[in-house]
């Protein structure tokens, strides 16, 4: 379990420290568009703040608040074809991922560590030189291939992401419904990870506390990222922010 749990002084000090991070996360997330979960595992595993597991919670349950806030209040118009081609591969590989994290131990933990630092230079290199997808873009294998690997993703880390961003991109929509397609893929991947993380074992109910406190943090931190500026607008602080992680990412796997 992770020292930031157990809230004397020490731990404290550290759950600043972890609404620092969810907060430049969140900040970052609504600049560039991207990089959320990637940067608040990143940096709270490297900051000794949660263990890979609990980061991975944390994530998943500031993601989906995230979604459901804004499908609430009825501001996602997602492209539905592209959200059912995102959405039902991914589903199954969810429970997949969420189960190698549970069952992962000792020695595997260990391992664990440097895939999810390779899952971070591998995310922000394809953010510093996108590969050329565009003729791929459109074939269903494609686009089974990727959202089965994003619920992998997303059941191991809660970063659905990655190889989903890349793809749809490529597809020449415009960039709001794109987001808005993402974001309801990534509310279905997260709502089925804590639906079955909880049966599962692999839930932490010590992080639910922590989980609030964090939670106006996550929607303050956003909604001052969007007075600042929209995520098309901020090319140069994509790359930069892809560079910290790409520096997050190979300390990890050093």
């Amino acid at each position: 379990m992770s020292a930031l749990l157990a809230w004397p002084l020490a731990s404290v000090i550290q759950g600043g420290l972890l609404a620092a991070v969810v907060a430049l996360a969140a900040y970052l997330q609504s600049l560039t568009g991207f990089a959320f979960g990637l940067v608040l595992l990143a940096l709270s595993t490297q900051l000794g703040l949660l263990s890979i597991a609990d980061a991975s919670q944390l994530v998943n349950s500031l993601t989906l608040a995230g979604a459901l806030l804004l499908l609430w209040r009825g501001r996602l118009a997602p492209d539905w074809r592209l959200f059912a081609w995102g959405v039902l591969p991914a589903l199954p590989m969810v429970p997949l991922g969420l189960w190698l994290l549970g069952a992962l131990s000792g020695d595997a933990i260990y391992w664990l560590g440097k895939l999810l630092g390779l899952v971070v230079v591998l995310s922000s290199l394809t953010i510093l030189w996108p590969p050329p997808l565009a003729t791929l873009a459109g074939k269903r294998w494609v686009k089974l291939g990727c959202g089965a690997l994003s619920g992998l993703m997303g059941g191991l880390f809660a970063t659905a992401g990655p190889p989903l961003v890349l793809l749809f991109y490529q597809l020449g929509l415009p960039a709001e419904r794109v987001r808005d397609t993402l974001m309801l893929v990534f509310a279905g991947c997260g709502l089925l990870r804590l639906l079955v993380s909880v049966p599962g074992g692999v839930f932490n109910p010590d992080l639910l506390l922590p989980t609030l406190f964090l939670l106006p943090v996550y929607w303050g931190a956003s909604r001052l990222g969007l007075h600042r500026g929209a995520a098309s607008k901020g090319p140069g602080l994509r790359r930069l922010v892809a560079l910290l992680l790409l520096g997050s990412g190979l300390a990890m796997l050093a």
